[in-house]
């Protein structure tokens, strides 16, 4: 097709004046529903005559268009880095209503690759401009765009609220934007209302999907509809549906839609209990969402795996995906700046702008700060860096985080004290009057003092002692909660020597890094705790299995290449059925518990003891011969003998036969030493336990001297 012929005069008036290429870019929009290659055809026509003609104003707004063919083929980044790009050129020329434009477009794309908050950030910033030119059209499309990424959020209340200002200003909607709406609106109800009221919303939309031919909103659509008898618990409708939505969006190849589809198939399948179809949807996801890094959608992902492999005890799975939401949650916290702080208000979107002007170097501060937070899972270290960093934000001559355990009503201080260690103050009973820290807890409110010995009389302090640091008194101060889901975790504080050191605006910088702490120290405890299942046994606390079979192949290693001796000893106790079918398997688990602990007692720091399985333990001496090994285990079996123990008012003895074995010349395989401990301690079983039995023959002279000694 000869485009240079066919639009001629209006190539000629885009020469004249780049305004004019407002001809082009409508004629765009209006044939993005024609075949992808025509349509991609024009537009590479149209920038290479305004890049020949060095048109750089016109050529950034169609380039926006190009951009819309990369979202097209999925290759997101491209659309991305284009539109930024693009984005720059308008901006050097002052053209909004272009920049504009072009924040639509990157939180449409930021969008479809999860990073939803960034997505909102671009669309904040594109609606002040559109409210500035008063371009309905434009602020329309980016509201409800705002709507789609508060409900990936899963903030339905903001995106109902966001739906609520839309009725209510009557704009006028074309078919697309209808639809678009009305699915905004029937999520929001699945999710906090009406599901019935959102089936008729459903039945709307297909309507007006089959007067424009809109075959790319049916999938959604069906996946919605599926979600909503997920709620009305008709799952097999629910799955034929979700059937379907998979199968229609995968024909489109709209790999994001297809994701979702999949994952909201999985929680589906979770709550009906069916685990292993959960978890074959989930897999199918994955690699796609990793592929095209769908971040917002591989947390949820990554939280849910975690949740389903820790229900099963499966700790090594749910330790790998625990970590994997961990970096992702860093990705996302990349973009989570406190540019939320300046939140869409739609009645003061001017008076947003100057607030987001000013606040601006804090934010991308407060920001990288909240990165180094969230990558890190150590406790010395998050406090560590705060401390380090929190100057630069504020004053803070103290500053300290305040950790509460709801279930004793006490709050212990972390600080950083000599030599960047942690130290500790407490804990500290909580009691109503007695502190401003109880008062942020009890109330989950935040406190501002500008002069505390005018204003603590408000709170109701009964002591002022704890205020002041010898000769030191700290007149301004500032408390802030800290949540993880809406449960209070602790506090953080900071104080300043000197009156009025505070405001509003250092208050919102405090509950900002509250947020990221609250939700470093989770992810930290968190990580503790599966990193600590991972390796240990649930009911003893010493090793498992898995860890102490890998403290011994390390220590063999340590045999072969070095010649440190090693002797390890295999400990069963005797006659175990027997004692849990007379008193029960509570009284089973005591008696493991309690031989555990005697162990633990009566080893060596270089020692190591994990629990092999059922009532048998793994000792591993390290750089210990034989003879010692003997002595050693000798004083364990009389500890666990001469120990009292009682079941139903009754005395019980309880004995252990002990296998040992130390590593020759020419062993270099962990399990076959295991192995010969294992025949010892059936030797020292045989002749009815309670004794210590070695399978080293050239030690046995030794071993009859060490006993007759004995």
């Amino acid at each position: 097709m000869n485009y240079l012929l066919q639009y001629k005069n209006e190539l000629e008036k885009l020469l004249d004046n780049e305004d004019n290429v407002s001809f082009f870019c409508e004629k765009l929009k209006n044939q993005y529903t024609v075949g992808i290659d025509e349509y991609t055809h024009f537009v590479d026509f149209i920038i290479k005559f305004t890049e020949d003609n060095d048109l750089m104003v016109a050529s950034a707004w169609l380039k926006n268009y190009k951009c819309w063919c990369y979202y097209n083929n999925n290759e997101y980044e491209k659309a991305i880095g284009l539109a930024l790009k693009s984005y720059g050129i308008l901006e050097s020329f002052d053209c909004k209503k272009g920049m504009a434009c072009i924040c639509n477009s990157l939180m449409a794309f930021y969008s479809q690759i999860g990073k939803v908050e960034l997505a909102n950030d671009w669309g904040i910033k594109g609606v002040l401009m559109a409210e500035e030119l008063e371009d309905d059209e434009l602020i329309l499309a980016m509201l409800l765009n705002i709507c789609v990424g508060y409900i990936e959020l899963e903030k339905y209340r903001k995106s109902r609220e966001t739906l609520e200002f839309l009725e209510n200003k009557n704009f006028e909607m074309n078919n697309d934007r209808k639809i678009t709406y009305l699915q905004c609106l029937a999520e929001v109800e699945i999710n906090i209302g009406d599901v019935n009221y959102a089936l008729n919303i459903l039945n709307k939309i297909y309507k007006i999907a089959d007067l424009v031919n809109a075959d790319y909103y049916i999938g959604e659509t069906i996946k919605l509809e599926a979600m909503a008898y997920c709620r009305l618990d008709q799952y097999d409708k629910a799955d034929e549906l979700f059937q379907k939505a998979y199968e229609i969006n995968k024909d489109l190849s709209n790999t994001f839609l297809v994701c979702i589809t999949l994952f909201k198939w999985a929680e589906m399948y979770l709550k009906r209990g069916s685990t292993d179809k959960s978890l074959e949807k989930l897999n199918g996801m994955l690699s796609t969402a990793e592929k095209h890094n769908y971040i917002t959608l591989l947390q949820k992902a990554y939280n849910l795996l975690y949740k389903v492999f820790k229900n099963r005890n499966n700790s090594s799975k749910a330790l790998m995906y625990l970590e994997k939401y961990i970096n992702v949650n860093e990705q996302i916290n990349e973009v989570h700046y406190s540019k939320w702080n300046t939140r869409l208000n739609i009645g003061h979107m001017e008076r947003e702008a100057k607030l987001y002007k000013i606040l601006y170097d804090k934010t991308e501060l407060l920001s990288s700060i909240g990165r180094d937070i969230l990558s890190n899972l150590d406790e010395s270290i998050i406090l560590n860096m705060i401390t380090k960093e929190i100057s630069k934000l504020m004053i803070a001559d103290v500053f300290s985080i305040g950790l509460y355990n709801e279930e004793n009503s006490e709050i212990v201080y972390k600080y950083i004290g000599e030599n960047s260690k942690v130290a500790v103050k407490g804990p500290i009973k909580m009691e109503k009057g007695i502190s401003l820290a109880d008062y942020c807890i009890r109330y989950g409110k935040d406190i501002v003092i500008k002069d505390f010995e005018k204003e603590h009389v408000e709170f109701n302090i009964n002591s002022l002692e704890e205020y002041y640091d010898d000769d030191i008194k700290y007149h301004s101060l500032m408390f802030t909660p800290m949540f993880v889901k809406e449960k209070i975790i602790g506090l953080i504080t900071v104080q300043a020597a000197e009156v009025n050191s505070y405001d509003k605006s250092d208050l919102s910088t405090l509950k900002i890094l509250s947020n990221y702490v609250a939700t470093a120290l989770f992810n930290a405890n968190m990580y503790k705790d599966m990193e600590n299942k991972a390796i240990y046994d649930n009911l003893t606390g010493i090793s498992n299995r898995r860890e102490i079979l890998k403290i011994g192949e390390n220590s063999l290693n340590k045999f072969l290449l070095n010649g440190e001796n090693l002797t390890i000893a295999m400990i069963d106790i005797d006659k175990f059925k027997k004692l849990n079918d007379n008193y029960g398997h509570v009284a089973g688990d005591k008696v493991l518990c309690n031989v555990a602990d005697n162990i633990s007692k009566s080893i060596r720091k270089t020692d190591y003891i994990g629990r092999y399985g059922g009532d048998e333990f793994l000792l591993i001496c390290t750089n210990t011969k034989l003879e010692q090994a003997f002595s050693i285990t000798e004083r364990i079996r009389k500890v666990i003998y001469n120990d009292k123990l009682e079941f139903n008012n009754k005395a019980t003895k309880v004995s252990v036969s002990i296998g040992l074995y130390e590593f020759e010349a020419g062993d270099n395989e962990f399990m076959l030493g295991v192995h010969k401990a294992d025949v010892s301690l059936y030797e020292a079983k045989k002749i009815y336990g309670n004794k210590v039995r070695q399978n080293n023959k050239k030690f046995n002279n030794i071993v009859k001297l060490m006993k007759r000694a004995d």
